[in-house]
């Protein structure tokens, strides 16, 4: 049988160091101003920060997404504030598309309320209306209790 010497075993190259880079997109609220928006989704600008809103039909935007300054989310459902508990919040709008950072919300379980037992705070969604509506007071969409 062959025999392994000591010699042998060290003559073995160590392994390459690996690398891995991580494509930033985004480095700043600055670099958001000019970024290609999914349709139905609106930009506007508070102080240093940049919100991103998405409408479907109601007063309040169904999805509200806030980048701060410092490029941290905020995000806000119907106007209610995802806890910081959420794992919404493990997002990084930094190395991810502005498509993918929306996808990946919007695919989120969100809660549709608890019943309508009177337990919580009420959460009614209304119908956008415009001066020219013939309705005398906007159309509840959905009450939910929160």
């Amino acid at each position: 049988m062959p025999k392994l010497t000591l010699a042998q075993v060290n003559s073995r190259k160590p392994p390459r160091k690996r690398i891995f880079e991580t494509k930033v997109h985004f480095k700043s609220v600055s670099s958001l101003k000019s970024a290609r928006l999914p349709e139905g989704w609106q930009r506007s600008f508070e102080n240093k920060n940049v919100v991103f809103s998405f409408y479907d039909g109601c007063d309040q935007p169904k999805y509200s997404i806030g980048v701060l300054y410092d490029m941290s989310l905020r995000i806000c459902y119907y106007g209610w504030k995802a806890p910081r508990s959420s794992c919404i919040y493990s997002l990084d709008i930094t190395t991810q598309t502005l498509h993918g950072t929306i996808k990946d919300i919007e695919s989120f379980s969100i809660c549709s309320g608890l019943d309508n037992s009177g337990n919580g705070l009420p959460h009614m969604t209304t119908k956008s209306m415009t001066p020219f509506s013939s309705e005398k007071a906007p159309t509840v969409r959905k009450l939910a209790y929160r």
